[in-house]
């Protein structure tokens, strides 16, 4: 059997919401573990999922410092164009308390 394949631990904060949006409140967090998504017991907008996703996928890569995308950015935002929902992602080893 070949090399199992390791990915980076995640966690995603959401940081604020500005504006009108009925399905985040700022605080809730989820984490990706190992490539799997562990959700909070109270959901997740699918908007925002979806727009976190690519991010996630390309920020679970473990690269080298230059390389890393975390390191160019680590806060997106949600594509809604009625308020303004940001996310912070970390990875778990680094999240300050």
């Amino acid at each position: 059997m070949g090399e199992v394949m390791r990915f980076r631990d995640l966690k995603v904060t959401l940081l604020k919401v500005k504006g009108n949006c009925s399905r985040c409140q700022a605080g809730l967090e989820f984490e990706v573990r190992n490539a799997k998504l562990h959700l909070p017991e109270e959901g997740l907008c699918l908007f925002a999922l979806g727009a976190l996703i690519p991010n996630l996928t390309a920020s679970i890569i473990n690269a080298e410092p230059e390389e890393d995308f975390l390191n160019l950015i680590n806060e997106f935002q949600c594509p809604d164009p009625f308020a303004e929902v940001r996310f912070k992602v970390e990875p778990l080893d680094q999240v300050t308390v």
